[in-house]
């Protein structure tokens, strides 16, 4: 039974086989040296199709219930909205996966020009089902030109170079460290400013995190994967989201707590501490960038990619910041070398992710360093918290939480008006 769907649409734009669209359709089964029997039913109210068998010729014996009087062999038949044709199929082929499908090509794809709709194959027994899997392999291996590259992916070197370019704009921000002799009102606002900052990307990265991990589990209760198949337990996820909060909050906690060990169980009379802490964080959440930045530019979606890439490189400014912040106004100003080092443990890992991100792409592996970057931040807001009470909660300091908010929100907005 073939039928049209309008959904979100006042064209039928929707086609299924029994109630399914491909990938999830049921083959039709034989074994070599069957005769089938198959009837088209046509129920669209407004749209004609013309399903076609690879490898087959169909016999037609009745149009509308009513027997054919002549020999009429085809091997696409077309039906009229409400038209049913009966047709024999002898399965003389070699044996294997044969297509079966409509010759209407809006019928046959989706937005993306993906396999979709009317779509099926006649299987034979004894030989893997493959009717899947053609999904599974267009979607890996073909460019994605919709995204503006029909060429194929970027090279690994440009993805690389842009991957370091996107990773160390990380150190604009990295200079107000070396202020000093600052007055306790500013030393308290700029610790209020990367507060803010710190909270905007913890609300990010955690939904970064949360989405894949929703579908995931969206599509095991739903019982079906993208593919027509099964869809497991999300185990793997699941058991790298918790373990990436642990690692961040608990793990970088503990050991930041071995570094401060000098009468204080906070880390007020150690900034240094606190701002490793906060670098080491942003580099979780930069290597899972990468990640996405390599995978985008390798599956050949240039313009998401240069459109990550130019987000990253304005988020990772307002990130350096963040990170410069709580060493800035002290007695002693921080080094370049320490300055440097911050910066390379920040926003190196945005170039190591983007090399891996090109060679494979792992959704588990993202999330667990996404879900490592909120707990660290977490921990590093607590601590900035603390500092900022002890000075006193003015309304500077508070206003100046809020502008760090605003500041790293206005920097995803414009990012995304960019891309």
């Amino acid at each position: 039974m073939l039928s049209s769907w309008s959904i979100q649409s006042t064209a039928e734009n929707h086609f299924t086989i029994n109630g399914k669209e491909y990938p999830a359709t049921t083959p039709i089964e034989v074994r070599r040296g069957d005769r089938v029997r198959l009837r088209w039913i046509n129920m669209s109210s407004e749209n004609y199709h013309t399903m076609h068998t690879h490898g087959h010729d169909m016999l037609v014996i009745a149009r509308d219930a009513q027997p054919v009087a002549v020999r009429d062999v085809q091997d696409t038949i077309m039906l009229g909205p409400g038209q049913r044709v009966d047709a024999l199929l002898v399965a003389n082929a070699q044996p294997g996966n044969w297509l079966v499908h409509c010759h209407v090509l809006d019928h046959t794809e989706d937005t993306d020009g993906m396999p979709d709709g009317l779509i099926t194959t006649i299987h034979y027994a004894g030989t893997p089902e493959l009717l899947g899997a053609m999904n599974m392999a267009m979607r890996m291996h073909m460019p994605d030109s919709s995204n503006g590259n029909p060429r194929g992916p970027l090279s690994f070197i440009t993805t690389a170079l842009l991957g370091a370019f996107s990773g160390l704009t990380i150190f604009l921000g990295l200079p107000i460290a070396r202020a000093r002799r600052l007055s306790p009102d500013v030393i308290a606002a700029l610790n209020a400013l990367a507060i803010g900052i710190l909270v905007y990307l913890i609300v990010e990265i955690a939904g970064n995190a949360t989405e894949p991990l929703v579908r995931a589990l969206a599509s095991w209760q739903r019982g079906t994967s993208g593919h027509g198949v099964p869809s497991p337990v999300p185990l793997a996820m699941l058991l790298a989201y918790v373990a990436g909060l642990l690692v961040g909050l608990v793990g970088l906690g503990s050991l930041a707590g071995r570094f401060v060990r000098s009468g204080t169980s906070s880390g007020t009379e150690k900034p240094i501490v606190l701002a490793a802490m906060i670098a080491i964080g942003i580099g979780a959440h930069n290597f899972a960038e990468g990640l996405a930045i390599g995978a985008s530019a390798a599956s050949g979606a240039t313009a998401l990619a240069v459109g990550l890439i130019l987000g990253f490189a304005l988020h990772n400014a307002t990130e350096g910041f963040g990170i410069a912040a709580p060493l800035a106004g002290r007695g002693v100003a921080a080094t370049w070398g320490q300055i440097g080092l911050a910066g390379l443990v920040a926003g190196g890992p945005t170039f190591i992710g983007t090399m891996l991100g090109y060679r494979f792409s792992s959704p588990t592996l993202s999330a667990f360093f996404l879900m490592t970057a909120v707990g660290a931040l977490v921990f590093v807001v607590g601590e900035l918290w603390s500092v900022l009470r002890r000075s006193g909660l003015t309304v500077m300091s508070t206003s100046m939480l809020a502008a760090g908010f605003v500041i790293a929100l206005g920097t995803e907005v414009i990012a995304e008006i960019a891309g």
